[in-house]
């Protein structure tokens, strides 16, 4: 009897390690067909928009942020458009990466948080503007960058122009440390307060589709989704029906 199961272990210890360099050629190369399928998607896209200017695109999207509620402070969540390791989802009993970014690879929010933009955006509104990282619960300043950021993000480096304050009231917010956001018109205030629940998240995202298409979703807290849809005709961005097939 012993030797029967010493046996049975044997063939499947056998078994298992044969198919071990099986499973990692599979593996690999399931990898190496989601990296084509995803380059190609990212290619076409870029092609697309390759004659495209973008010039008065960041103003006609910030003339539709629109606040419906009495804040002083806006959060604004602002996740990097692309990273290799941050789009892993599961799929079966396999991690997933995304090779590169066929989401929105011409035009993201590291594009739309431009100085113009910003400089915009004081004009229109009378708040403080406060970058965040959702990703990692941490407001913006050179420390939290260093570690959590591609330091050569654009929206990153216009954010890190702007004024630094303390903040309080808030639990991701360190006692003594200065973050940076964007002043309202007038703030002479030495920090900024945001116990109480005196601010209001936002967040906006963008999707790119062929025929020179931008999606962009306006997110006001968590319970409020506005979108709007923006194409490049003749030369310039006029405002189109954003139909199911854009929303995201």
């Amino acid at each position: 009897m012993k030797i029967y199961f010493l046996f049975i272990f044997f063939f499947i210890f056998l078994y298992t390690f044969s198919q071990k360099p099986r499973d990692t050629i599979r593996q690999l190369q399931r990898e190496k067909e989601a990296e084509q399928r995803d380059f190609k998607k990212c290619t076409e896209l870029k092609n697309d928009f390759k004659d495209v200017s973008f010039r008065t695109l960041g103003q006609m999207i910030a003339d539709e942020i629109i606040f419906k509620i009495n804040k002083k402070n806006i959060i604004v969540n602002y996740n990097p458009p692309f990273s290799k390791y941050q789009g892993i989802v599961l799929l079966g009993f396999d991690d997933r990466k995304d090779y590169c970014n066929y989401l929105n690879p011409s035009y993201n929010q590291s594009d739309f948080w431009n100085e113009k933009t910003v400089k915009f955006l004081q004009r229109k509104l009378d708040f403080n503007i406060i970058p965040y990282l959702p990703f990692k619960g941490e407001f913006i300043n050179r420390k939290t960058v260093k570690f959590n950021m591609d330091s050569n993000d654009k929206a990153i480096l216009v954010f890190l122009k702007q004024r630094k304050s303390e903040i309080s009231g808030h639990i991701n917010a360190d006692e003594g440390e200065k973050y940076y956001f964007i002043p309202a018109k007038g703030f002479r205030e030495s920090n900024l307060n945001l116990s109480d629940r005196s601010y209001q998240e936002f967040e906006i995202n963008f999707r790119n589709y062929l025929g020179k298409i931008v999606t962009v979703k306006y997110t006001y807290d968590e319970y409020k989704e506005v979108y709007k849809t923006f194409q490049y005709k003749n030369k310039k961005w006029i405002e189109i029906q954003t139909i199911n097939e854009y929303k995201f």
